[in-house]
């Protein structure tokens, strides 16, 4: 299919074609070239789903696909059914809920914002009960297209993880609903992708429902190229659009610098033509962003350069593993306080060369905006002055945070740095004085007052407490000398106590072995129930004893080994000889009572026995060891805390005549 309108076009000369730096808005549709099968692909997808991410590298078009490319479509298909579309378009920036929450408000007006932001931090199901709430009146199918455009500013310029985490789980909720009627559209950066799987449960959904914009094949670029021009009447010299093409070379992020070229070359039109000699004379693809922004740099006198050196860093937030990003600030943030005439003709030049954009936050506070990132990519002199101090622009974008979080505290003394983070920033400082904003000199001050202030206090508090602690010092040995005293008596009494009740559980145990030899000839010659039922509950009771005896038994190695023999030697007497006993009586009492007179389990119960009592001769040994070393251990410590009592009444007379003196004498 040919290129260009089916019916000839009055040519326009107040309307250009093209959009320079600045991408597609809604208002542009009719310029919008060349992206038609991704189009058609995202309204497929949102058939399915009403959430979609749209990925994609820097400069590739994402926003302008979705704003000049599928809203246009969205609101087509939505009248075609007799409904109304409703598209919020948001920039998280420093804030996201509070931009979030100014376009809420556009959809119940009634509502006042704050009461919508305070409900935004506190529950999740915000967003979708605003959009319920504001379609109750309208016809069912209707649906509220909330677009998150660039999302990874919620990484870049958004310091507060509440914010970034409710914003996800806002956009979660609100697109995963059962019979919501939100749809959610995300434009992210693929560099910052892996950023979101710190929220796996959003990581997941843009997982599941993405679509990645990479370059434009040629067909795509060609339509880029000349449809606009066509559109208004213009027509484009023989092998332009050929040596545009070679130049752009399916480049991912060439759009922008595309459509700047695109724009310069209008610019240069010859009548109705767009020519080869307007496109060299711009610089190319390659070279016209960098000429016009050169071009506009050199008009300005060597002061206007300095403040348009800093107002361009200011826009700059440099990568931390992730490509370098623009930032947008309050004009308050880089106006100086001096020379606000000179910042103006810089701002005013800066914006009429289409390299910076000027607009509203959602506060109604006027903000400053980098036209594209293309431009940090793209001009080599601002590429030096990034890479000249990169380290040094890090710590300005965490001071001007910093700063600001003081402010929005009240300018809380908690907030104010501290340690090396001061040290590092005043540094830094003091080789940059004209780069900081007033509000950032007033936090570096307040700094230094604050950290002057507490060790100050801090000294103060030294000299006070270096006598106490002096004297504490002694009756602190004093008292852990007596400490100790009680302590080794207590363990003392501890070990013995533990020991005695060893003895108790062995004597315990060798009644019991007793009773069961006992029990199972009287049950075998009298067929008594009895005596089997209270050999069996011994047996049961028997491992709980052992367990004991093993915990409260010294702990002197050979005591331990026989405490394990003298229960390997009861596990195979009971196994080996009481419970086969007791099963042969529950068949033939006469069998049983053969079987102990001939074998009986005499043997083996004597050698328990005499185990038995050498763990019992022993464990008294070891009583009578610890006992008479506690003892020793205690008149010792009781000797010295006595000592130390001594040295601490001495050190506490010495520490108060030194205070009284220096009271006398001042500070």
């Amino acid at each position: 299919m040919p290129f260009g309108p089916e019916v000839p076009v009055a040519r326009r000369d107040d309307v250009a074609p093209y959009r320079g730096l600045r991408s597609f808005g809604e208002q542009d549709a009719r310029f919008f070239f060349g992206r038609d099968g991704e189009v058609q692909r995202l309204l497929e997808k949102l058939k399915r789903s009403r959430f979609v991410a749209v990925l994609g590298p820097s400069g590739c078009g994402k926003s302008s696909l979705v704003q000049a490319g599928l809203v246009p479509e969205l609101r087509a298909a939505a009248l075609a059914h007799g409904d109304q579309s409703h598209v919020c378009v948001l920039r998280p920036g420093a804030a996201p809920l509070t931009a979030l929450a100014a376009q809420l408000a556009t959809l119940v007006p009634g509502q006042a914002m704050q009461a919508t932001l305070y409900a935004l931090t506190r529950d999740a199901r915000t967003l979708h009960l605003s959009v319920e709430l504001a379609l109750a009146n309208g016809p069912a199918a209707g649906r509220v297209v909330v677009i998150v455009d660039q999302l990874e500013e919620v990484f870049t310029l958004c310091r507060d993880e509440t914010q970034r985490r409710q914003l996800f789980c806002l956009l979660l909720d609100a697109a995963t609903a059962p019979g919501g009627r939100t749809v959610v559209i995300v434009t992210l950066r693929t560099d910052f992708y892996a950023r979101c799987a710190s929220y796996p449960e959003f990581a997941q959904l843009i997982g599941a429902q993405q679509m990645l914009i990479g370059a434009m094949d040629s067909d795509g670029l060609r339509q880029a190229i000349e449809e606009p021009a066509y559109r208004v009447g213009l027509e484009l010299e023989e092998g332009l659009p050929g040596t545009i093409l070679a130049d752009v070379a399916a480049e991912p992020g060439a759009l922008p610098l595309l459509e700047h070229a695109l724009l310069e070359l209008w610019e240069r039109r010859r009548g109705v033509m767009l020519t080869l000699e307007g496109y060299r004379q711009a610089g190319g693809v390659h070279g016209a962003l960098a000429q016009r922004a050169d071009q506009i740099f050199d008009e300005f006198s060597p002061e206007q350069q300095q403040i348009a050196r800093r107002t361009l860093l200011r826009l700059t937030q440099p990568g931390e593993g992730t490509e370098d990003t623009r930032r947008r600030v309050p004009r308050s943030e880089i106006s100086p306080a001096d020379g606000a005439d000179n910042f103006d003709v810089v701002l005013g030049g800066l914006v009429d060369g289409r390299l910076l954009t000027t607009g509203r936050d959602d506060t109604g506070q006027q903000v400053i905006d980098v036209s594209h990132e293309a431009l940090i990519r793209g001009w080599p002199r601002l590429r030096r002055w990034i890479d000249a101090d990169r380290a040094g622009l890090l710590i300005h974008r965490r001071l001007t945070d910093a700063a600001h979080q003081w402010d929005t505290l009240n300018r809380e003394a908690a907030s104010l740095y501290r340690g090396a983070r001061l040290a590092t920033a005043r540094d830094w400082a003091t080789d940059h004085d004209d780069d900081l904003s007033s509000l950032e000199h007033a936090f570096l001050t307040a700094s230094h007052a604050n950290e002057h202030n507490e060790t100050k206090a801090a000294k103060r508090r030294t000299r006070r407490l270096r006598g106490l602690v002096t004297g504490l010092a002694g009756l602190v040995l004093a008292w852990l000398a007596l400490i100790f005293a009680v302590s080794g008596q207590r363990d003392a009494a501890a070990t013995a106590f533990r020991s005695q009740q060893a003895l108790s559980v062995s004597n315990e145990l060798e009644k019991s072995l007793l009773t069961i030899e006992t029990g199972l000839g009287r049950y075998a010659t009298s067929g008594d129930t009895t005596f089997l039922t209270r050999i069996r509950r011994m047996l049961a009771d028997y491992p709980k004893r052992r367990d004991d005896l093993a915990r409260r038994v010294s702990n002197d190695p050979g005591q331990q080994q026989l405490v394990r023999e003298i229960s390997a030697a009861i596990d195979d007497y009971a196994g080996s000889w009481v419970r086969p006993v007791i099963d042969i009586a529950r068949d033939d009492l006469g069998a049983a009572d053969d079987q102990i007179r001939t074998d009986g389990g005499g043997s083996r119960l004597d050698a328990i026995r005499r185990n038995i009592d050498r763990l019992s001769q022993r464990e008294r040994a070891v009583i009578l060891e610890r006992e008479a070393h506690a003892e020793s251990d205690a008149e010792r410590a009781i000797d010295l805390g006595i000592g130390g009592l001594s040295l601490v009444l001495v050190i506490t007379a010495v520490s108060t005549m030194y205070l009284r003196g220096r009271r006398r004498l001042g500070p």
